[in-house]
Order: C-alpha cells, then structure tokens, then sequence
C-alpha cells in the first residue's frame, strides 16, 4: 500500500502536523513555536533515520507540511487534523508541495 494509517487519532483542534512532528501543544502555531524555542533546538542536516522533514509548497514562505522519517526512507506525518500516516515521501496532498528541509536535534 501506499501510505499505512499508523493511528487514528482523536481529532484535537489546534493539532496538525507540526504539533506531531515537533511535539508542542495544540493550539501553539508552528511559526511561534519555531521563533520562541524551535529554532535552538533543531538544525539543518541530512536525510537521517528521526529526522523532522519539512515539505514547502510554491504558494507560501513556510513549510506546509511535516513529518518524521523513518529508517527505510517513509515518513510519519499526520494529515490536518485527521489520523497520523506512515507513507512514501512523495504521497502526500499536492497542495503540501516537496521535502526541502531536514532538521535534527541540536546536540
């Protein structure tokens, strides 16, 4: 197949992706989080098993989408605010555009 449903999650409003991704709470914005704390606590890197992908779409400056990769190359990520997925990089709703950032913990 190509994506797995992982789980169904109960929908939470305010918890999308970057809330699965990076761990925050509901309701806090990817751009606040990312100017108050995230931006210490991650780096750019390669492509590594954990790695927080971030995937951009032509119409906005911020990431539209993220996830987790996985060790054989998927992703983990959880779609609006529907279930989370493990699915190839690419299958993923058009309008979440590419992967173009991968960020790891800052040691």
């Amino acid at each position: 197949f190509p994506y797995t449903t992982l789980f169904r999650s109960e929908r939470v409003p305010g918890e999308v992706c970057f809330n699965y991704a990076f761990q925050f709470p509901a309701g806090l914005d990817f751009a606040t989080y990312w100017e108050n704390e995230g931006g210490t606590k991650y780096e750019a890197n390669h492509p590594v098993p954990g790695a927080i992908v971030l995937y951009y779409n032509d119409f906005v400056l911020d990431p539209s989408h993220a996830g987790i990769l996985t060790e054989d190359g998927r992703i983990i990520s959880k779609w609006g605010d529907a279930h989370v997925f493990e699915h190839e990089p690419q299958l993923v709703p058009s309008i979440y555009g590419e992967i173009k950032t991968y960020l790891t913990p800052t040691r």
